[in-house]
C-alpha cells in the first residue's frame, strides 16, 4: 500500500530533504567502480531502475538518470540507440499516480523538521511581516513548481530537475544545480545532528559533544546498510514529525499557565525585532517549501497529469496551513521566550507531564537516525565514484569505502560543532539554498525556454522575480552570517 504511488510513493518520498537525496543519488551498492561519467539521478539502485524495464513493471520513471546517459545540449538530445530505446522504454510505463497520490507524496516531501523552527521565525518577524512573508513563499514556491512542469513539456525525455538544467543552460548549469544540492544536504545533515544534541542535552544535561559523538557514530555504521532498506526507515520519520506536531499541540492545551500555554499564552509582537532579524527570518520561512527537486517527477508520473496544477495548489495550501499552525502555537505558548527548536522550549520548561520531555526526546533521537543515513549516502556515493577505479583489488576497494564513509561522517561530525545553531542552518538552508532551487533557477529555465512565447510584460515580470529571489537569498544568507 505504502508503495501504491509507484516510484513517487510514500516510502520513497518520506523526507523532507529527499529532494536532494533524489536528485544526486546512485546506489553504490550495486556500482563497485567508477562509472564514465557521474550519474546523479534517483535514489534507486541500478536493480530497481533495471526492474522498470520489464513489461510488467507498473512502477513509474521518476528519475531516468540512474541509467547512464548523455548529457542533454544546446537544446537538444544526443543519445545512442541503446540508451534512447531504454528512454522509451522508461517513459512508456510512467503515469501511475493518481492526483491524491501525487498530493500526499508531494505534502510528505515539504513537511518536515523544518517546521521546528517556525516559531523562532515568527517571533523575528513579528505577526504582521511573519504572516505576509510565509503566504508569499507558499504562493511563489507552488506557482515556481508549476512552471516547472511547463519546463519538462519542451522535451518528452526530460524528466528530472537536473535535465531541465542540463537542456535549458546546459553542463555548467548542471554542476551547478548538483553543487546545491550537495550543500543542501550537508547542511541538512548538521541540523539533524544539532537537532539529536540538543534534545538528549536538554534532557540529560549531558555535554552535546558526546551525543552529536554518538549520532555520528550511528550514521557511519549505518551507511554501510543498503539504501532499499534504509528508505523504509523514512515513514518512521514521517511519524515522529507528525507526533511532534501534536505533542506540541497537547502540551499548550494541557499547561494553564504561561510560559508553554495556549490558555494564557504568552507576550507576542505584531512587528519585527530589527530589519536584521526580519531578514533572518526569510530562510527560515523558506525553508519548509524546498521540495522543487521531485516535482517535476511527480508530474511525470501523474496518471492524469492535468491535474497537475490543481495537486500543486491543495499541496502548497496545506503544507502552508500546517507551517502556519505550527509557527504560530509555538509563538504563543512561549512568545519572545522560544528557542530555535520548539521542542527544546518544551523539555526546558516546568509544568508539563514528566512524560512529555523524554516522549520528544525519543521521538527527537529517532528523526535523525531515520533521516540521517539517506542524507549522508549520496555524498558517500560522489566520494565512492571519485576514489574506486577498475582494476582495484577488493581489499583496497573495501579499505577506500570505509574510509570515505568515515571522511564524510567526519565532515558533518566537525560542521556541527562549528555550526551549532539549529535556527541559523534552518535559515541559511531556506536563504542559500531553497530561494535558489525554489526561486531563482526554476524561473530562470522558464525565461529561456519559452523566451519567444510569454509577452513582454511576462519577461519583465519573471526577470524581476530572479533579481529579488537573488537579493532575498544574498540578503537572508548574509543575515545569517552577521545577526
Amino acid at each position: 500500500m505504502l508503495s501504491s504511488g509507484g516510484r513517487n510513493s510514500i516510502s520513497n518520498f518520506a523526507s523532507s530533504y529527499s529532494r536532494s537525496a533524489n536528485f544526486i543519488q546512485a546506489d553504490f551498492d550495486v556500482m563497485p567502480v567508477r562509472p564514465d561519467k557521474l550519474s546523479y539521478g534517483s535514489v534507486y539502485s541500478d536493480a530497481e531502475s533495471t526492474h522498470l524495464l520489464r513489461p510488467e513493471s507498473q512502477d513509474g520513471a521518476a528519475g531516468y538518470d540512474a541509467v547512464d546517459h548523455q548529457s542533454l545540449e544546446d537544446g537538444t538530445l544526443h543519445d545512442d540507440d541503446d540508451v534512447r530505446s531504454v528512454r522509451t522504454e522508461i517513459l512508456r510505463n510512467t503515469g501511475n499516480s493518481t492526483a491524491p497520490q501525487t498530493i500526499f507524496n508531494g505534502i510528505n516531501t515539504l513537511i518536515g523538521i523544518g517546521i521546528l523552527s517556525l516559531p523562532l521565525a515568527l517571533k523575528y518577524a513579528g505577526w504582521v511581516c511573519g504572516s505576509i512573508i510565509l503566504a508569499l513563499c507558499a504562493l511563489s514556491t507552488q506557482y515556481t513548481a508549476k512552471i516547472l512542469a511547463k519546463c519538462i513539456k519542451k522535451n518528452e525525455e526530460m524528466t528530472t530537475y537536473g535535465d531541465i538544467a542540463k537542456y535549458t543552460f546546459g553542463d555548467y548549469a548542471h554542476a551547478m544545480v548538483v553543487a546545491t544540492f550537495s550543500i543542501d544536504l550537508l547542511s541538512a545533515g548538521i541540523s539533524m545532528i544539532i537537532i539529536f544534541a540538543d534534545s538528549f542535552n536538554a534532557l540529560t544535561g549531558i555535554d552535546k559533544f558526546l551525543w552529536k559523538s554518538l549520532i555520528c557514530t550511528a550514521f557511519f555504521i549505518l551507511s554501510f546498510v543498503r539504501l532499499n532498506i534504509l528508505s523504509h526507515l523514512s515513514l518512521i520519520g514521517i511519524v515522529c514529525t507528525s507526533m511532534i506536531v501534536l505533542t506540541v499541540m497537547f502540551c499548550g492545551f494541557f499547561k494553564k499557565e504561561s510560559p508553554g500555554s495556549l490558555i494564557q499564552y504568552a507576550d507576542t509582537s505584531l512587528w519585527p525585532i530589527d530589519t536584521p532579524h526580519l531578514l533572518l527570518s526569510l530562510g527560515i520561512f523558506m525553508s519548509p517549501f524546498g521540495g522543487h527537486a521531485i516535482f517535476p517527477e511527480l508530474y511525470r508520473d501523474m496518471t492524469h497529469p492535468q491535474k497537475y496544477n490543481k495537486s500543486c495548489t491543495t499541496i502548497f495550501s496545506f503544507t502552508w496551513l500546517v507551517d502556519y499552525v505550527m509557527a504560530a502555537l509555538g509563538y504563543l505558548m512561549f512568545g519572545v521566550a522560544v528557542e530555535d527548536e520548539v521542542t527544546r522550549s518544551i523539555m526546558t520548561t516546568i509544568g508539563f507531564p514528566r512524560g512529555v520531555p523524554l516522549f520528544l526526546c525519543a521521538l527527537m533521537g529517532i528523526l535523525p537516525l531515520s533521516k540521517g543515513p539517506l542524507i549522508t549516502r549520496p555524498l558517500i556515493t560522489i566520494a565512492d565514484q571519485m576514489t574506486l577505479t577498475k582494476g582495484q583489488n577488493k581489499k583496497t576497494s573495501l579499505l577506500i569505502t570505509i574510509l570515505n564513509r568515515f571522511g564524510v561522517v567526519f565532515v558533518f561530525f566537525i560542521a556541527s560543532l562549528v555550526f551549532t545553531d539549529f535556527g541559523r542552518i534552518m535559515s541559511f538552508l531556506g536563504s542559500a539554498i531553497c530561494f535558489a532551487i525554489c526561486v531563482i533557477y526554476p524561473l530562470a529555465f522558464y525565461v529561456k525556454l519559452y523566451w519567444a512565447d510569454i509577452s513582454k510584460l511576462q519577461r519583465v515580470l519573471h526577470c524581476a522575480g530572479i533579481f529579488i529571489g537573488i537579493g532575498l537569498a544574498i540578503s537572508g544568507t548574509l543575515a545569517v552570517a552577521l545577526v
